[in-house]
């Protein structure tokens, strides 16, 4: 059973760059023995979502995630209307700022996403794959905003790591893949806006 992770951006302005919270949350899950992967798309290359969906397999993928921002918002949905096709039985779950702080409003407007982690996102990811793969209910992890029998229920926030030192160091697999010669890293921890 894995947990898959899907970056998205663009060849033109996203370039060698790292999408260093989504190498952090690969790496949570690592630290745990909990099978996770990265994998990177950029929208704006010849290669349809289709065609990139169809590299991979997904029959052992239960949960897939994303960190959209407002711009990506409907590649995300394009993916999970994809990738149903493929695996009727898939989890998604978003995270990061764009939806943290609008987990209501993300799931209204991405029809498709079943969760949405609320701030950071280690703890969370990883008790959320703990309970899928434990066979229990996901939805009593805590610091998620999910929809049940057409309500968006909020589950109460998980505080923040207090030590930052405790998290293991990123999987830095977007640096290894594009083997590039700079690097822009874009996170938002501890940002309150």
């Amino acid at each position: 059973m894995i947990c898959r992770l899907i970056g998205i951006g663009s060849k033109i302005y996203h370039h060698n760059a790292e999408i260093l919270g989504l190498e952090m949350l690969l790496a949570s899950l690592k630290s745990k023995r909990i099978n996770g992967e990265l994998v990177y798309y950029e929208y704006d290359s010849n290669e349809t979502i289709s065609d990139f969906c169809h590299k991979y397999k997904w029959d052992e993928v239960v949960l897939v995630g994303f960190s959209p921002f407002y711009t990506t918002f409907d590649i995300v949905a394009d993916f999970m209307v994809e990738l149903k096709k493929l695996n009727s039985s898939l989890l998604f779950c978003a995270g990061g700022v764009a939806v943290s702080h609008a987990a209501k409003e993300a799931l209204e407007y991405l029809k498709d996403i079943d969760l949405i982690i609320r701030g950071e996102g280690e703890l969370t990811l990883c008790e959320l794959m703990f309970r899928i793969l434990q066979k229990r209910d996901w939805r009593k992890c805590l610091g998620i905003t999910y929809r049940e029998n057409g309500q968006i229920v909020t589950n109460k926030s998980r505080n923040p790591i207090e030590d930052l030192d405790q998290l293991p160091w990123a999987e830095r697999v977007m640096l290894k893949h594009y083997h590039g010669s700079k690097v822009r890293i874009q996170t938002a921890r501890g940002c309150a806006g």
